[in-house]
Protein backbone atom coordinates (compact mmCIF):
# COMPACT_ATOMS: atom_id res chain seq x y z
CA UNK A 1 0.00 0.00 0.00
CA UNK A 2 2.86 2.48 0.45
CA UNK A 3 4.38 1.54 -2.45
CA UNK A 4 1.18 2.53 -4.66
CA UNK A 5 0.88 6.10 -2.52
CA UNK A 6 4.39 7.37 -3.58
CA UNK A 7 3.95 6.02 -7.18
CA UNK A 8 0.74 7.73 -7.40
CA UNK A 9 2.29 11.31 -5.39
CA UNK A 10 5.33 10.63 -8.08
CA UNK A 11 2.70 11.10 -10.64
CA UNK A 12 0.41 13.50 -9.87
CA UNK A 13 4.08 15.49 -9.26
CA UNK A 14 5.06 14.90 -12.81
CA UNK A 15 2.34 15.91 -14.23
CA UNK A 16 1.94 19.16 -12.45
CA UNK A 17 5.32 20.15 -13.50
CA UNK A 18 4.52 19.53 -17.16
CA UNK A 19 1.17 21.28 -16.67
CA UNK A 20 3.46 24.47 -16.34
CA UNK A 21 4.11 26.92 -19.24
CA UNK A 22 7.97 28.32 -19.44
CA UNK A 23 9.01 31.52 -21.33
CA UNK A 24 13.05 30.59 -21.77
CA UNK A 25 15.45 33.69 -22.99
CA UNK A 26 18.44 35.46 -22.79
CA UNK A 27 19.27 38.85 -22.16
CA UNK A 28 23.27 39.47 -22.34
CA UNK A 29 23.15 43.12 -21.07
CA UNK A 30 20.97 41.75 -18.16
CA UNK A 31 23.51 38.64 -16.60
CA UNK A 32 23.40 38.14 -12.88
CA UNK A 33 20.26 40.52 -12.65
CA UNK A 34 16.74 39.58 -11.35
CA UNK A 35 14.10 39.38 -13.99
CA UNK A 36 10.60 39.26 -13.41
CA UNK A 37 7.57 38.37 -15.66
CA UNK A 38 4.19 40.76 -14.70
CA UNK A 39 0.73 39.53 -15.34
CA UNK A 40 -2.12 42.08 -15.72
CA UNK A 41 -5.64 41.64 -13.98
CA UNK A 42 -7.49 44.64 -15.41
CA UNK A 43 -5.85 47.58 -14.86
CA UNK A 44 -3.76 45.79 -11.91
CA UNK A 45 -0.49 44.30 -12.61
CA UNK A 46 0.45 41.25 -10.26
CA UNK A 47 4.22 38.78 -10.21
CA UNK A 48 3.66 36.31 -12.26
CA UNK A 49 7.49 34.77 -11.80
CA UNK A 50 11.00 35.91 -11.28
CA UNK A 51 14.45 34.48 -12.04
CA UNK A 52 18.04 35.24 -11.51
CA UNK A 53 19.53 35.30 -14.92
CA UNK A 54 22.87 33.26 -14.95
CA UNK A 55 26.39 35.16 -15.93
CA UNK A 56 24.91 34.62 -19.53
CA UNK A 57 21.81 36.39 -19.24
CA UNK A 58 20.29 33.42 -19.47
CA UNK A 59 16.81 32.47 -17.44
CA UNK A 60 13.51 30.27 -17.46
CA UNK A 61 10.59 31.56 -16.54
CA UNK A 62 7.09 29.69 -15.42
CA UNK A 63 3.58 30.72 -16.00
CA UNK A 64 -0.01 29.43 -15.67
CA UNK A 65 -2.60 29.30 -18.39
CA UNK A 66 -4.68 31.98 -15.92
CA UNK A 67 -1.68 34.27 -16.48
CA UNK A 68 -2.58 36.91 -18.75
CA UNK A 69 0.23 39.98 -20.52
CA UNK A 70 -0.22 42.50 -22.46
Amino acid sequence: MKKIIITLTNLLLITSVWSQNTLTGAFTSLANEQIKLIGYKGLKSYAVDSAQANEKGEFTLYYSEDDYGM
